[in-house]
């Protein structure tokens, strides 16, 4: 497995006592260091593009404390490529 690559710039806070049901937590982005993070070296090979749009894939993961707070990771899953797979079995009885 590989190492996880947490998000730099983005940070989240367990949900205030006195807030509302539907709030869940709170967070801040930190531009700075979320620009700096997504124009690094190690996150260009996580860059992907969808519908013409660049993008990148991420978890959002419990922290082990339990304190309510999320860490966001980067997802590095890449699928294996079509052409690696192993061909079906072409001789099937029907």
């Amino acid at each position: 497995m590989a190492d996880k690559i947490f998000i730099k710039g983005i940070n989240t806070f367990k949900r205030n006592e006195k807030a509302p049901d539907f709030v869940i937590g709170s967070g801040t982005i930190n531009l700075a260091q979320f620009k700096e993070f997504v124009n690094s070296p190690e996150m260009a090979e996580h860059i992907t593009e969808y519908k013409g749009q660049k993008q990148i894939k991420f978890q959002m993961l419990k922290q082990k404390d339990g304190e309510g707070k999320v860490n966001f990771v980067v997802d590095t899953y890449k699928p294996e490529s079509q052409e690696t797979k192993e061909e079906p079995n072409r001789d099937l009885p029907f």
